[in-house]
């Protein structure tokens, strides 16, 4: 029975591991890697501090719950609409950020 518990645990710790290196290493808003935007990009740490920092973004969420809809421009009351009550997030950027499309165009041209 010890066995079980403990292998029980060790999958759970193993589980906790798995997911504090996926935050570690991917971005939260535009899931892409640590790798990618250090290569490519303006570097990973810097990326979440200046493009793609979650607080930002649960800060522009929280702002847009509390704001009458009648206030809200185009795009703020295009957001609040795809989220409550339908949950939809294609608002997000997925697998893009400004200056990885930069390092790119800048690629091109040259």
């Amino acid at each position: 029975i010890s066995g079980i518990i403990i292998d029980a645990f060790s999958g759970m710790r193993d589980a906790a591991d798995a997911k504090e290196d996926d935050t570690r290493s991917v971005c939260f808003v535009c899931n892409l890697d640590r790798f990618k935007l250090d290569q490519q990009g303006i570097g990973f740490d810097k990326h979440i501090a200046t493009e793609h920092n979650p607080r930002w973004y649960l800060f522009f969420l929280l702002y847009l719950r509390v704001t009458p809809t009648s206030v809200l421009t185009g795009q703020e009351a295009y957001v609040k609409s795809s989220v409550w009550p339908a949950r939809r997030f294609r608002w997000l950027p997925r697998e893009a950020t400004l200056t990885l499309k930069q390092d790119e165009a800048d690629d091109e041209l040259a």
